[in-house]
């Protein structure tokens, strides 16, 4: 029946959940509380065959670049899991989940500049570019940026995978 269907489902991914946790502090091998790339890819082998037995892929640096959206180059024990588990347990590719969450980012980082330029401070006799409205604009400018080149990025191995 549906119930125990259900009961059994949440068992094996709590069962899961205790394997890639175990699994994280293998590959965390500086002890950090974070994964890099290079970790993951200096890991034994038996490691990154059950890594990608889980999560569905035999490629590891996609895996881990949908893992690290944000593109800081290390993710923490929960963003390691959750990604995991999810990437286990859906059909789309995984890079749509990262293209989803980089938009997000671009949605967030547009927001910010609307923001910026929302009740900025103007001295009279001054233009709009005055009252710390260049300094926010350098630091969004930078940001916007980086997650474009993550976007390009990200698009062309969406492209490259059809």
């Amino acid at each position: 029946d549906k119930e125990a269907q259900k009961a059994w489902e949440k068992e094996r991914k709590k069962k899961q959940i205790v394997k890639l946790r175990v699994m994280f502090v293998e590959l965390d091998d500086d002890g950090s509380g974070a994964v890099t790339l290079d970790e993951i890819q200096e890991a034994p082998a038996d490691v990154q065959e059950e890594l990608t037995a889980i999560a569905g892929t035999d490629d590891i640096q996609a895996l881990f670049e949908m893992l690290d959206y944000d593109g800081g180059g290390s993710i923490d024990t929960d963003e390691f899991c959750d990604g995991v588990m999810r990437a286990a347990s859906t059909d789309k590719p995984m890079e749509y989940d990262r293209l989803v969450k980089q938009c997000t980012m671009i949605l967030h980082a547009h927001r910010q500049v609307v923001d910026s330029f929302h009740g900025a401070p103007v001295d009279e006799g001054s233009d709009v570019l005055t009252g710390g409205v260049v300094s926010r604009m350098d630091s969004l400018e930078s940001t916007m940026a980086k997650t474009h080149a993550d976007l390009k990025q990200l698009l062309a191995a969406v492209s490259k995978n059809r």
